[in-house]
């Protein structure tokens, strides 16, 4: 795992400015929480997880990513408009999954998410991968990872900074507030993004992200940015031995 700076408080080379304190610095903690931390493994694998995918359909799901996200008052970071699997593809469906839990009420003033009702319908558009260049053929002065265009219709806000909620609505977007407590279910196609944090209140959240499992016939792909070291798997959800 590693934590993430809120843009404002680091500079480009990712120390904190001398007008931040550490405790309000913090952007996100990822991305193998529900790996590595006891209490965060414990919570992630619970029964109310498994019971809401079950009832989905999933047969059996893993985990490959956790995320901590605390959207700091007045500072908190915005999301960019992007769909979940171009960054956690499946192969021969695309399969993500994301359980956003609300660890605080989520509001239009702290940076709710927002999501374009029936975007999910489209498919996904893009692909965040490793770069053969840099990883195959060893060029070390190439990107290591890198956006792919599939060859399907793209959409221009893709990657867009929404900055005002009347921007959202011309977009298409709806805004999803929710109280402490609420876990949002999102499609893996599906556009969505949230708004940068000017409130007084902080907007803190739990992210897991599944996909189906191997024994289903659905495989992670191999270009995806995101590799357990040493061919490891991702863990499953709920399993047995928890």
């Amino acid at each position: 795992c590693r934590a993430w700076p809120t843009l404002c408080t680091a500079t480009d080379a990712g120390v904190l400015k001398k007008d931040f304190d550490k405790s309000v610095a913090v952007h996100k903690v990822g991305h193998a929480l529900h790996v590595l931390d006891p209490v965060f493994k414990a919570f992630s694998n619970s029964a109310k997880y498994n019971a809401v995918t079950s009832a989905l359909g999933y047969k059996n799901p893993v985990l490959p990513q956790s995320m901590y996200i605390f959207k700091q008052p007045r500072i908190g970071d915005s999301a960019v408009i992007h769909q979940d699997s171009t960054f956690l593809h499946t192969i021969p469906k695309c399969t993500c999954l994301g359980l956003w839990l609300a660890l605080e009420d989520s509001t239009m003033e702290n940076g709710c998410l927002w999501a374009r009702p029936g975007s999910h319908k489209r498919g996904v558009r893009k692909l965040f991968v490793r770069n053969p260049d840099y990883f195959e053929k060893g060029d070390k002065k190439a990107p290591g990872i890198m956006f792919e265009n599939l060859d399907v219709p793209q959409d221009e806000t893709d990657g867009l900074v929404v900055t005002t909620a009347e921007q959202g609505k011309e977009l298409g977007f709806e805004p999803l507030p929710v109280k402490q407590g609420d876990l949002v279910l999102i499609h893996g196609e599906v556009d969505h993004f949230s708004l940068k944090n000017t409130s007084n209140a902080s907007r803190h959240s739990y992210q897991l992200h599944l996909v189906e499992g191997p024994s289903e016939g659905v495989s992670w792909s191999k270009r995806n940015w995101l590799q357990y070291s040493d061919g490891k798997s991702f863990p499953p959800l709920a399993p047995e031995t928890a």
